[in-house]
């Protein structure tokens, strides 16, 4: 029994040692796939962390602001650029027909009138939209000037200051239903209309659109 016992364990002894010697050798390639597999997965990370950079940084480049889309002389002088471009964007032959003076007014865009001339202003918040957004919101308010057109001639045979107690009375109010269905068609149809003129929006501009017009709805 003892000699049969240690017969065995000189065998098996052997056998581990000739496995051992054989996983000595196999560590380095063990150890080369190993780093490789460690290389190959950290480059793919470092490649794809790489894309999500470069896709941020062109996506936030996409969204900034273009102040100087419209030339670099005074902010008041760009206004004029913009509602002349957003005039043609929206087949308007003549300006004068629709609006008396274009203003920078730094309270914001909007479309009013004063002692009988047709006023349209463009905000500083212009200046922090694209090309795009900024004949967008030129285009808006050239809408509300059209919806005033459209009222005093038909109703008030051209008279603007008449004209004008019924277009800004009360039941044209901030928030009134009436001012807000004029909200809704001023955006869809400046949304239309620059769309089709510069032969199509980015989809941010596009949702900026939509969640406005939304907004106005009362119910």
């Amino acid at each position: 029994m003892l000699r049969a016992s240690a017969k065995f364990a000189v065998e098996n002894t052997g056998k581990l040692l000739s496995q051992a010697k054989n996983f000595a050798a196999d560590v380095p390639g063990l150890l080369r796939t190993a780093a490789t597999k460690a290389v190959q997965n950290t480059k793919a990370g470092l490649e794809a962390l790489g894309r999500k950079t470069v896709n941020l940084a062109e996506s936030n480049a996409r969204f900034r602001g273009e102040p100087f889309a419209f030339g670099r002389g005074s902010r008041s002088q760009r206004v004029q650029s913009i509602v002349d471009e957003a005039a043609r964007a929206s087949g308007i032959n003549r300006l004068s027909t629709l609006v008396d003076d274009v203003i920078y007014d730094s309270a914001g865009s909007y479309f009013t009138v004063i002692n009988g001339r047709r006023i349209l202003a463009v905000g500083p918040s212009a200046f922090g939209r694209t090309r795009a957004g900024q004949l967008l919101e030129a285009a808006h308010e050239l809408v509300h000037a059209q919806q005033f057109s459209k009222i005093a001639l038909r109703r008030f045979g051209g008279d603007f200051r008449a004209a004008a107690n019924y277009f800004f009375g009360p039941q044209f109010r901030f928030g009134s239903p009436l001012y807000a269905r004029g909200e809704r068609v001023a955006e869809t149809v400046a949304r239309l209309r620059i769309n089709r003129y510069l032969g199509g929006i980015n989809a941010q501009q596009w949702g900026v659109g939509s969640r406005y017009i939304s907004g106005w709805r009362i119910r």
